[in-house]
């Protein structure tokens, strides 16, 4: 049994998690199959002014739903998704590059998710829904910060806008 079966096997036996997405990263990050991934390519964003609520959609379907307070960030993404951050994120995560274009230079850790469908509770607060071949991210990789932002990007999204950086740092 390799270590993605193992992975697998264990996640599959696990119904008693509050949150299967944090708990298969945490099994990744044990079994060693995080990677790094710069994220890349250039958005559209804009700032809100007042609360906005921000669903995001791909391919048709709603992935989530989230709310933009005043000052937040609302992105719209590589597949026409809107999503939210934070302004401390956005200007850790982006850079001005003329008008409403913002250049990508964050990065997340991740690791591809193969089991079947779940749904998990995001950062936000919301229901997510991961499906086979999504990626499964934070922006830290260490225990103590890593498992308060664990996520979900749809894998053709994540594709498109993020490049393996490398070996494990």
């Amino acid at each position: 049994m390799d270590v993605i079966d193992k992975l697998q096997a264990f996640f599959d036996g696990s119904s008693s998690t509050p949150n299967k997405a944090i708990e298969y990263y945490q099994r990744a990050r044990q079994e060693g199959l995080l990677r790094c991934y710069d994220k890349y390519g250039q958005v559209k964003a804009r700032q809100a002014t007042d609360l906005e609520r921000v669903e995001t959609i791909i391919d048709g379907v709603v992935e989530t739903v989230n709310a933009a307070n005043p000052g937040d960030w609302i992105i719209t993404g590589v597949k026409g998704e809107n999503y939210v951050l934070t302004d401390e994120k956005f200007k850790s995560r982006y850079r001005h590059v003329g008008k409403d274009i913002y250049e990508a230079t964050g990065f997340c850790w991740a690791v591809k998710y193969v089991g079947p469908s779940f749904t998990f509770e995001a950062p936000w607060g919301e229901q997510m829904i991961c499906n086979k071949h999504d990626y499964i991210c934070s922006t830290t990789y260490d225990d103590d910060q890593g498992d308060k932002d664990v996520y979900r990007i749809e894998r053709q999204a994540f594709l498109a806008t993020y490049k393996l950086q490398g070996a494990i740092r």
